[in-house]
């Protein structure tokens, strides 16, 4: 008796991908089993017992298996595996050296701004003729005082051959002088304070009038300087209203430099 063989190519679909067995089938020549013998199912000369259920589950344990040693080497860096934290420590290094550097920069901020809050000397060009209202410089102008009206006024009148274009307060350029510059004339005080400036422009002259008020410097009028010097004055009567008023003011005006 002669044995022969066949070949039978099956093709399962799993939900994952597909599936295909080739199984040999061994019979003997010459007898009734090749043409009687049924195409076997899948189920049956796959070794083990296969089904929907188990193909998805050996699926999954081989991606699981596929899986542990990428989820082991992450479980390992993230837990401080040596060869995993030097890149680490380097990265922190560079933080720590930047952190540093930052903190010396603000450090050294702070440093220039405590000097800058104790020089006393102003934000101002040197080149400038700046007259500096805060701190008069002896250098610079004659310091007197009159009072009119019981007002109390500094009065500031350059020295010979002395150019003054720009007025400075507390470090802060706030008024250019027109032509030349013959005298200032300012109330005590710091925050609240009133200013008469006189200069010559041309063939005549040029009045200009400043109030300072909560620590900053606005031009006002005559008639403004006149209304406001009232309050810095130790009496008031109606006089001062009518032509009391306007003498106060002509007498700013027209009286010569000292």
């Amino acid at each position: 008796m002669t044995e022969g063989y066949g070949v039978y190519h099956g093709e399962y679909h799993t939900f994952f991908e597909p599936l295909t067995v080739t199984l040999r089938i061994t019979f003997a020549i010459g007898s009734s089993a090749p043409y009687d013998l049924p195409c076997p199912s899948l189920c049956q000369l796959l070794p083990g017992r296969l089904s929907l259920f188990n193909l998805v589950e050996r699926d999954f344990n081989m991606r699981l298996y596929i899986l542990l040693p990428i989820l082991a080497v992450i479980k390992l860096c993230s837990a401080g595996w040596p060869c995993c934290l030097r890149g680490s420590e380097e990265e922190n290094d560079d933080a720590d050296g930047l952190n540093r550097r930052n903190d010396n920069e603000a450090s050294g901020s702070r440093a220039h701004e405590r000097a800058y809050s104790q020089s006393e000397e102003p934000l101002i060009p040197s080149d400038m003729h700046a007259l500096d209202l805060a701190n008069p410089s002896p250098q610079q102008v004659y310091k007197s005082e009159e009072i009119h009206d019981n007002i109390l006024w500094h009065v500031l009148t350059p020295k010979a051959n002395v150019k003054i274009t720009h007025l400075v307060d507390d470090g802060i350029i706030f008024a250019e002088v027109e032509g030349t510059f013959k005298h200032a004339k300012i109330t005590p005080g710091h925050r609240n304070r009133l200013l008469f400036i006189r200069s010559k422009v041309g063939g005549g002259w040029k009045i200009s009038c400043f109030e300072k008020r909560n620590g900053r410097w606005k031009r006002i009028g005559g008639a403004e300087l006149r209304r406001r010097s009232r309050r810095y004055s130790s009496y008031y009567d109606d006089r001062e209203s009518g032509s009391g008023g306007w003498k106060f003011w002509k007498r700013l005006r027209n009286q010569d430099p000292a």
